[in-house]
């Protein structure tokens, strides 16, 4: 498939909300590689990845790459979907995701075709609807650059495993119910 990404288009854009038109872009234009850092993930996203990358039937080849912070309170809020992390590592077969504690970057790279580097978290609310603000890069050599000091910040963290992850989501979906329990109680 031939990127979607327009060899005309400025090296660098302003990235501005929402920013919809250009997550779609970035999931059309990867061919092979695909990294996503982002503290919180949620659920429509992923979804909108995978759709994509099974209709353009490549899912079974491109390697993913996520960058997350599992800390307990983003799950147990909501703010970062576990089963969404477990589902996109069961779709896709190369599929690696690193807990990164202290990652506040939301970084998006699509081979090296197209990076976004942005305020936005890779969640409706991030894509759509918060005020957001970025920057989308075309130029290769900075798409480069940037895969490669997220590739050195991934040495920091901590390889996590589909079973691992399919292990925490009964754990964190209990612990959710009994937060929610404490605060219905509180009120």
């Amino acid at each position: 498939m031939v990127s979607t990404v327009n060899p005309s288009s400025p090296p660098v854009a302003l990235l501005r909300s929402p920013w919809v038109e250009t997550f779609k872009e970035l999931a059309a234009c990867v061919e092979r590689d695909l990294l996503l850092v982002s503290p919180f993930i949620k659920r429509a996203r992923i979804e909108a990845i995978l759709a994509q990358l099974k209709d353009r039937g490549i899912r079974d080849h491109v390697q993913v790459a996520v960058l997350t912070d599992l800390r307990p309170e983003s799950t147990l809020n909501g703010s970062l979907d576990l089963e969404a992390l477990a589902e996109l590592a069961k779709q896709i077969p190369n599929c690696e995701l690193t807990h990164l504690p202290g990652l506040h970057a939301k970084v998006y790279a699509a081979d090296q075709a197209l990076a976004i580097v942005t305020s936005a978290n890779l969640t409706d609310p991030g894509v759509l609807g918060n005020l957001e603000y970025g920057v989308a890069i075309t130029d290769a050599r900075l798409v480069r650059q940037i895969r490669r000091d997220f590739e050195d910040y991934a040495l920091l963290g901590a390889k996590v495993s589909l079973q691992d992850v399919e292990t925490l989501v009964p754990e964190i979906t209990e612990l959710q119910q009994l937060f929610r329990n404490v605060q219905r109680t509180v009120r």
